[in-house]
């Protein structure tokens, strides 16, 4: 009977001795799941938080670089459109300086033919006096031919020294090509007014009585 209960009471505080052991290990796991499950979100949201700070500093490099591409393509090719644009202005002042030029030639070689047949009635005039002929109206009609020769010749001349004056560069040059183009055509102007003077002393010298049938040189050159 003794033995029995020993036997019951030992069993007895097992169980107890289990109870207690069983009963702190939960607690503790209990403890230590509140502290896993209380800490984690924690740590989440921080690694959330550096990633979108990581997103964004990656983001504010990639339109820095950009801007600053954007801005060395402008200017690059603000800097070629003014190239461009200069190179344009300077083929078309170019061609206008030709084109100056040109004219100038052409007026000059006019005035030399136009001074050949000037020399040339003036020789035939003398000749025909010579011979007796009344050529005083035909010399009246040639001396009247001399101011226009000097008009015309100076008109020349002031042109030429103009345009070889023009700076294209300049923010003026469309007047100074403008001044120009009106004072080629007041020369051109002189020039045709010294043309029609020698042909009035053609006409003067066929109309002279005793040049009759003679050949009289002619301003063939129109202006």
């Amino acid at each position: 009977m003794k033995k029995i209960f020993s036997a019951a009471l030992f069993f007895c505080l097992i169980l107890v001795t289990s109870f207690t052991i069983a009963l702190a290990t939960g607690e503790s796991s209990s403890s230590a799941t509140n502290s896993t499950s209380g800490s984690t979100p924690s740590m989440t949201h921080t690694l959330y938080r550096d990633k979108i700070g990581e997103k964004r500093e990656n983001l504010k490099e990639k339109l820095q670089h950009r801007k600053v591409e954007y801005e060395k393509r402008k200017k690059e090719l603000e800097a070629k459109l003014k190239e461009k644009r200069q190179e344009i202005k300077d083929r078309r002042m170019q061609h206008i300086s030709e084109r100056f030029e040109k004219l100038s030639k052409e007026r000059r070689d006019r005035l030399q033919k136009l001074s050949d047949v000037y020399d040339k009635l003036g020789s035939r005039i003398s000749k025909l006096k010579a011979k007796g002929v009344d050529v005083s109206a035909a010399e009246t009609a040639l001396a009247g031919c001399v101011d226009k020769k000097t008009a015309a010749e100076n008109s020349l001349t002031s042109t030429e020294n103009a345009l070889k004056n023009i700076d294209f560069n300049s923010t003026t040059a469309k007047d100074q090509s403008n001044t120009q183009v009106e004072a080629i055509k007041q020369g051109n102007a002189s020039v045709k007014a010294y043309y029609e003077c020698l042909r009035n002393v053609v006409k003067t010298l066929k109309a002279t009585k005793g040049a009759e049938g003679t050949e009289s040189p002619k301003p063939t050159t129109t202006p």
